[in-house]
């Protein structure tokens, strides 16, 4: 597998160790060098790495919002006036308003 690994991607390849839960796309493909769990990842194919912990930190968050969504997030947005007007903040609307 070194032998085709490395005329896939050159000689002179720099490769980064990660663990091998973390590209398991990369292993399916047999795309990365395996050693002990760990597995070394061409520069070239990096940009799967960064999109497996980008999905994986956009999936944590959003189920935060979800969790916080009703309680404190859904008042706010269904009544914007209510809550700027309750911390003594003026009224949107209030610089629209014409004065006679």
């Amino acid at each position: 597998m070194q032998a085709t690994l490395g005329a896939a991607v050159g000689p002179l390849s720099t490769f980064y160790r990660v663990p091998f839960e973390e590209v398991c796309d990369l292993v399916r493909s047999r795309r990365v060098y395996l050693v002990k769990g760990q597995a070394y990842v061409p520069q070239e194919s990096l940009a799967s790495l960064v999109v497996g912990i980008f999905r994986s930190r956009l999936s944590k968050a959003l189920a935060v919002t979800a969790r916080q969504w009703s309680a404190k997030l859904a008042p706010m947005v269904r009544h914007p006036g209510l809550s700027t007007a309750r911390q003594g903040w003026p009224s949107p609307m209030a610089n629209h308003m014409v004065r006679r």
